[in-house]
């Protein structure tokens, strides 16, 4: 499990790129921090759905282990699984909720049933499912701000506001002198130990489209 990689033992959150994905230009804010101050648990970059060849009794799978663990059916998750995923091309997420006894339970739960040989259940889907047991809808975010190329799809950053003298992520822009108009600018890192918050907060988007 990724969470359990002696290389990530000290840090706080994971940023999850894939191979043929890349970021095609400037991220606008440092992902750990925003995730950090806002108290997001996952952070995602788009959204996908996979076929219904590779979810196949993924779904009824994870009915049985909600209804066996007595978890209450999902607050954003309310029908049946359409087999929608948040892409895991590129995310960012806490170590600390992948950690939980009852996240490694599900886990291990999944593991076992086979899919993931037989049908090639996904990491997106795993994940989805994941979160539709554990975290409420303010716990998540799609991180409009981050520009990638993945398999001939291009995502651009979104403003979140209609604002000339703001960047895309929300934060004011640099004054001539450099520095940003009532806020600093966050660094950009691979992987980081979370910092302790006070930074002001941004603006935040969850897209919910189950």
């Amino acid at each position: 499990m990724l969470a359990d990689h002696p290389a990530l033992r000290s840090y706080d959150y994971f940023w999850r790129i894939d191979s043929d994905c890349f970021l095609i230009g400037r991220v606008w804010t440092d992902p750990f921090h925003f995730l950090d101050r806002q108290n997001f648990k996952y952070g995602f970059v788009s959204t996908s759905r996979e076929p219904d060849q590779l979810t196949e009794g993924l779904w009824d799978l994870v009915e049985r282990f909600r209804l066996i663990q007595g978890i209450p059916p999902s607050s954003w998750m309310r029908f049946r699984w359409s087999g929608f995923v948040f892409s895991t091309s590129s995310v960012v997420s806490r170590l600390d909720f992948w950690r939980l006894p009852q996240v490694r339970q599900y886990l291990q739960q999944v593991d076992r049933a086979g899919g993931i040989y037989e049908h090639r259940w996904s990491d997106a889907a795993i994940q989805t499912l994941a979160a539709s047991l554990y975290l409420a809808p303010q716990e998540l975010v799609q991180l409009i701000f981050i520009p990638t190329w993945h398999r001939n799809h291009a995502l651009l950053p979104q403003p979140w506001v209609d604002d000339e003298s703001r960047l895309p992520d929300g934060f004011p822009r640099r004054r001539a002198g450099g520095a940003r108009e009532g806020g600093r600018s966050g660094d950009s890192a691979a992987a980081r130990q979370s910092s302790g918050p006070g930074a002001p907060k941004s603006p935040s988007r969850t897209r919910n489209e189950l």
